[in-house]
């Protein structure tokens, strides 16, 4: 009987699978659809990607991907965004012919991704100055599928303008995707000027369909991608933020660097010894003086930072991936985009400067989808120091006032999220981006939910008048 039961399931579970697909199939677009359009998406992710299925939310955007629509896809980190785009461009059977261009941030993240397809047998080139043979292959008879260019490349380069410009000529450009689009609002601004840039894609471009895709975007930031980029018909898909694996925990920072890096060091050794995991800092020179305590502890770790050379940057994160160095001690410039799943743990020394960042980097941890552990140390003092590093910016010039006071704002909200020892952690950081969801869902993966210590109910009220008329 057991066995009867077990192949039941396995039928139930493929068919369930066929009918998510063909559903998703239909439901992206109103218009007919040829069948063997369905029939070459299920083809190619198991001939070339090697996967049995679609995860949540991908069959969808693939669909109207195919169909040349504007698109802003938002999925959670370890969602399977990259393939999302990856997958059309190797499809025949679409609306759209010729290159997909990818715009992604990091040159680091781009070389890993153009490797990983080339292993996959799939067509993909880096276009930067350092490489002009990209222009023969843009300009010959058999075109890559995709090309990986960063913005600021594609708004400098006249010369893969120019190219873009006669593939464009010749309907043969299939489609532009900006990964990470959750840049454009905050890079945009000041920081990297050339993402503003991206908006003129539909004025130069009108025909060729765009894809936006982010893992971490608030409702305002959306409306600022969708209005910078002018995609004003567009299919858009938004996956839940909520990652039940993760389990949130704030703890209380001890005074001075040895004692924290202590604490850290005795949850590695007892919880993590052969596990790989992140710590996040604020700044360069902390990086270096954490991952040397936590070598004089026994923990194999080491720092990583914007100041470090490319060959360092690329030993240490290789090494790392590679589970030599356990522990990657880093500011912001480490993350974006690593693609390791195993990571059990991501600790935050220091204050994220937001709570998008705080998603974002804690989102490197548990991408296979086992439990994980997500560690912010907070105490008062990094507070009013973060504010101080956003009043006095090393280089005024590089932020405008209006930038300074939105980040300041959104600075209060992390600590705002560090002291609020009531509420589900989980359903503060999703509220954050639009998601309301019941504490019950966080299934006491957090440790205000796993809390035990009691709660007094008490009006205030007179004491909030008084401090009002002393104001």
């Amino acid at each position: 009987m057991r066995c009867v039961q077990g192949r039941l399931l396995v039928k139930r579970s493929v068919f369930s699978e066929s009918l998510r697909v063909l559903t998703a199939f239909l439901s992206a677009v109103s218009s007919s659809r040829d069948p063997l359009w369905l029939a070459e998406m299920t083809e190619k992710l198991r001939s070339i990607f090697k996967l049995k299925s679609f995860r949540q939310g991908q069959a969808e955007v693939i669909s109207a991907a195919l169909d040349g629509r504007d698109i802003v896809a938002l999925m959670p980190t370890g969602g399977g965004k990259s393939l999302c785009y990856q997958l059309p461009a190797v499809c025949v059977k679409g609306r759209t012919k010729g290159v997909t261009v990818v715009i992604s941030p990091l040159r680091a993240l781009m070389h890993d991704q153009v490797g990983d397809l080339q292993k996959k047998g799939v067509d993909a080139i880096l276009a930067c100055p350092g490489s002009p043979e990209y222009r023969a292959r843009l300009q010959g008879r058999k075109l890559p599928a995709l090309v990986y260019v960063t913005p600021e490349m594609l708004e400098r380069n006249r010369p893969l303008s120019d190219i873009l410009s006669t593939l464009n000529d010749s309907l043969r450009l299939a489609r532009f995707v900006i990964d990470e689009a959750h840049c454009l609002p905050g890079w945009g601004k000041d920081f990297r000027k050339d993402y503003d840039a991206l908006g003129t894609l539909k004025e130069r471009f009108p025909g060729v369909p765009l894809m936006a895709l982010t893992a971490s975007a608030t409702p305002s930031a959306i409306l600022d991608i969708v209005q910078r980029l002018r995609l004003f018909k567009h299919f858009q898909y938004k996956q839940s933020f909520n990652r039940p694996n993760l389990t949130y925990s704030v703890l209380p920072k001890p005074k001075g660097h040895r004692k924290t890096v202590d604490n850290i060091a005795t949850y590695i050794s007892s919880l993590h010894p052969d596990h790989s995991g992140v710590i996040y800092c604020l700044t360069r020179k902390t990086t270096e003086k954490v991952a040397a305590y936590l070598r004089e502890s026994g923990i194999g770790a080491k720092h990583y930072h914007a100041e470090l050379t490319s060959a360092e940057k690329t030993r240490v994160q290789n090494e790392w991936k590679a589970g030599e160095c356990k522990v990657i001690v880093s500011t912001t410039a480490f993350g974006m985009g690593i693609d390791k799943a195993d990571v059990r743990y991501v600790i935050h020394y220091d204050l994220p400067r937001n709570l998008v960042g705080l998603y974002q980097e804690t989102g490197r941890a548990g991408r296979d989808g086992d439990p994980a552990d997500c560690i912010l140390y907070y105490r008062y003092g990094d507070f009013t120091r973060l504010i101080y590093m956003i009043r006095n910016p090393t280089d005024p010039e590089s932020t405008t006032k209006e930038t300074r006071e939105e980040q300041e704002r959104e600075a209060y909200l992390v600590m705002q999220y560090c002291v609020n020892s009531i509420d589900c952690r989980r359903q503060q950081i999703l509220f954050h981006f639009g998601e309301d969801i019941e504490a019950s869902r966080c299934d006491a993966h957090c440790d205000n939910c796993l809390s035990d210590a009691p709660m007094l109910d008490q009006d205030v009220t007179l004491d909030a008048i008084n401090i009002v008329k002393v104001v």
